[in-house]
């Protein structure tokens, strides 16, 4: 793999996290939407102070999934999120990758909180096509549960909330 279809790769991977984050933010929304404020997040702007609800709140990934693994669990188990997406966001949003100039595959690491000056590898992968093909299709698994779940209960949440 050349280094221009590993950044392309990552790219898709991260966008598709993202629309995975934005698809649960949008299940949670509405479907807590009698008991939240509304938010018109088109008309938002940097400095503006807005209500908090299931799409504007700091809840993390795992929280998100959380909330939505509870809330299909007795409805619809087999659309139950994979806890793993959130291991691949983390090292990726807090990992190194490393490896020599412009060779590919690259290894991305994720490392913990150092203990008497030394710390643990939290995760190692060598990041190859088949890497990538393997997490994008569990991140897209993931998505087409939540887009599911929602279609379920007639909500359209891959639009603005």
């Amino acid at each position: 793999m050349e280094y221009k279809e590993h950044c392309l790769n990552l790219g898709k991977l991260i966008a598709m996290l993202h629309n995975l984050e934005f698809a649960l933010r949008g299940f949670l929304c509405k479907r807590n939407s009698d008991n939240e404020p509304a938010v018109d997040l088109k008309s938002v702007h940097e400095g503006d102070w807005i209500e908090v609800n299931s799409f504007t709140n700091y809840d993390t990934l795992c929280e998100l999934i959380g909330k939505f693994n509870r809330a299909v669990e007795d409805s619809n188990p087999n659309l139950l999120i994979d806890t793993s997406v959130v291991k691949l966001r983390d090292a990726l949003a807090h990992g190194r990758i490393a490896g020599e100039a412009s060779s590919c595959p690259l290894t991305l690491l994720k490392f913990g909180r150092p203990k008497k000056e030394k710390l643990q590898v939290l995760a190692e992968a060598v990041m190859n096509l088949a890497w990538f093909k393997d997490n994008l299709i569990l991140v897209q698994k993931q998505l087409i549960k939540v887009v599911d779940a929602s279609n379920s209960l007639g909500m359209k949440i891959m639009e603005w909330v």
